[in-house]
């Protein structure tokens, strides 16, 4: 069976040929946003024939290992029971994610234990961008989890989710509901999450005047 995210969405235009054309769209965002096929609005039907004909998880996560600065290494194995690593890294330009593109290694450096075995095989383009959906879950569940509650506009995961930044309206939001409101998305991340270390929530209320000279 192939892996359902090898396919490009053209790709799954004509793989699903024998649906319409907007269920390739959700297949498509399904695998981006590493969604669960039985949470989307696909139907019962599609669902069971995308199970029986395709891989839909390529990737398990086994281990995560974090460091002090908020950099974190996946072990993960493959749909085959290879293993691969990747590395999601904070800096101060952005985020960076080193993936795997192959298992094992030909190069035959003594320091490095990929290549004890040689080069078993390359990777798919599927399993490359899983690394990056898998990387990403955990502060897409993080803001998710903030945006939940009544009055927040926008939140932004920040320092590798070590950090919420959390917009709430000030009209929605008053100053005293500010605390509360931040004690109550920590208790909720705490209830509902695996995280190392821990997460700083700061929420931010501000009301801004703008006039123009002319």
């Amino acid at each position: 069976m192939r892996i359902l995210s090898d396919y490009s969405l053209t790709e799954l235009c004509d793989e699903l040929a024998g649906f319409p054309k907007f269920r390739a769209k959700q297949v498509f965002d399904a695998i981006i946003q590493a969604k669960d096929y039985e949470d989307t609005n696909l139907p019962k039907d599609m669902v069971e024939k995308l199970k029986s004909d395709y891989i839909l998880k390529p990737i398990e996560i086994l281990k995560v290992l974090t460091s002090r600065d908020g950099t974190k290494k996946y072990l993960l194995k493959l749909h085959d029971n290879n293993i691969v690593e990747c590395v999601f890294l904070t800096q101060d330009y952005g985020n960076t994610i080193c993936m795997s593109t192959q298992v094992g290694c030909r190069m035959g450096c003594k320091f490095c234990a990929s290549t004890i075995g040689g080069k078993v095989r390359d990777l798919t383009a599927g399993e490359i961008i899983d690394q990056v959906i898998f990387a990403q879950k955990d502060i897409r569940e993080l803001e998710e989890i903030a945006n939940s509650h009544q009055g927040v506009d926008k939140t932004y995961a920040i320092q590798a989710g070590r950090e919420l930044r959390v917009i709430v309206g000030a009209d929605k939001v008053d100053d005293k509901t500010v605390e509360t409101l931040s004690y109550d998305i920590a208790k909720k991340i705490q209830d509902e999450m695996t995280y190392p270390g821990q997460v700083k929530i700061t929420v931010i209320r501000e009301t801004r005047a703008v006039s123009f000279a002319k």
